[in-house]
């Protein structure tokens, strides 16, 4: 993994090691798991339509989603490509683009559905994943950090450094 800098100023990036244990979150009356195309044509998103969607289906992207009976609560993507923010290695994937429905939230949605992405890249092979937040995004950092991601950048913090007399 390489970071892109002049990309990445307001953003902390987190990684973990595929090679350590991970153990799964198992969600009591909804449905979680890795999305089909047929997902998204059959699902309501709460809240939005297919179309917002649909521009990322093209992508080679995988999908993993929160279904409480045909909607879709929760969402969240692997990337295999590099993107501007950073330069992925070989057995690399990057967590990006999740979303969880405000009404559906602090229920740890978020926390199960990167759990599910972590064994499914672990079962593929890949030996890293890379995630980022953007400095002031504390629900996102706060799973993150949950899911023991460690933290490899972070913004430079502004010091006041008082003047002489």
């Amino acid at each position: 993994m390489k970071i892109i800098e002049k990309n990445a100023q307001n953003l902390r990036i987190y990684v973990y090691d595929l090679t350590n244990p991970i153990t799964e979150n198992r969600l009591e009356k909804y449905h979680m798991g890795k999305a089909t195309i047929l997902d998204f044509i059959r699902s309501y998103f709460y809240g939005n339509t297919k179309l917002n969607f649909m521009r990322w289906l093209v992508r080679k992207d995988d999908y993993f989603i929160i279904r409480d009976r045909n909607t879709i609560i929760a969402w969240a993507r692997i990337c295999y490509k590099s993107t501007k923010e950073v330069e992925l290695g070989s057995k690399e994937a990057s967590l990006i683009s999740g979303f969880t429905v405000k009404a559906y939230r602090n229920r740890g949605m978020h926390t199960a559905l990167i759990k599910q992405m972590m064994i499914y890249l672990k079962n593929k092979g890949f030996k890293r994943c890379i995630v980022w937040a953007e400095e002031n995004n504390m629900a996102s950092r706060a799973v993150i950090e949950k899911n023991q991601f460690t933290l490899v950048s972070s913004p430079p913090k502004n010091i006041d450094v008082p003047l002489g007399e």
